[in-house]
């Protein structure tokens, strides 16, 4: 009788064994997909974030061109204004000379 139930005991044991064994694959299995994933999902952020630089620096150079470009054009304008201003400065100061006289200053 002995043998008996340690031969069923037994099988039971292999049968526990075997199930541990195939739940131990199992969620081994499942752990590389979530590493996969992980490991997918890190490259395509990665990728995304170097996407991501190389566009805000084309669009910085570009605004920065544009601005120095802008600016530029503005300190001309700028620059000729003055020159007029000053034209205009002295020709008043000519014009007030001769209506005041030349002994009056």
């Amino acid at each position: 009788m002995t043998n008996r139930n340690d031969d069923g005991a037994g099988r039971r044991v292999d049968g526990i064994e075997r199930q541990l064994s195939a739940l131990s694959a199992s969620v081994d299995k499942r752990f590389d997909a979530v590493d996969e994933r992980f490991d997918s999902g890190e490259t395509r952020i990665a990728e995304g974030f170097a996407e991501q630089r190389r566009h805000t620096e084309f669009a910085f150079e570009r605004l920065s061109t544009e601005m120095r470009s802008g600016l530029e054009r503005l300190e001309r304008k700028l620059d000729r204004f003055i020159d007029t201003q000053l034209q205009t400065n002295e020709l008043v100061d000519r014009r007030l000379r001769a209506l005041e006289g030349p002994g009056l200053l």
